[in-house]
């Protein structure tokens, strides 16, 4: 990629794609007048978005917290289950390697289990670092 510095820009006027053809939506036209607030006023609609900002990450954490739960709770359950039917086989009159191959085969199990809360994480967004 070569490298060149830019002498100006200019605006582009955006319009969708996807209007229907013969479709006239007014557009404001641009004009080039600056917008001025007073310090105040600016700082107050700076907090203003900080705090809807902070809003919104904390009620994302809160489903992305809730839905974590509820799947390591599943996860829990699943494992108690195989450790119910682990005692169950050990109880269960079979051959040695009858039952040797079944403790084998639930250890498979639990630690696939195991290995896949890993997998919880996979699905949530990436935090981006400042």
């Amino acid at each position: 990629m070569t490298g060149r510095s830019i002498q100006s820009l200019r605006a582009f006027p955006f319009s969708p794609e996807f209007e229907p053809p013969g479709t006239a939506i007014p557009r404001p036209e641009a004009r080039g007048e600056m917008v001025s607030l007073p310090v105040d006023e600016l700082s107050v609609l700076l907090e203003h978005a900080r705090q809807e900002t902070a809003q919104l990450v904390h009620k994302d954490c809160d489903k992305t917290l809730e839905r974590l739960q509820e799947t390591t709770i599943g996860l829990q359950k699943a494992l108690q289950y195989m450790l119910e039917l682990a005692d169950h086989l050990d109880r269960v009159k079979m051959e040695t390697d009858d039952r040797s191959r079944a403790r084998a085969l639930m250890a498979s199990a639990c630690q696939t289990i195991i290995d896949g809360q890993g997998d919880l994480f996979a699905s949530l967004p990436a935090s981006t670092d400042r």
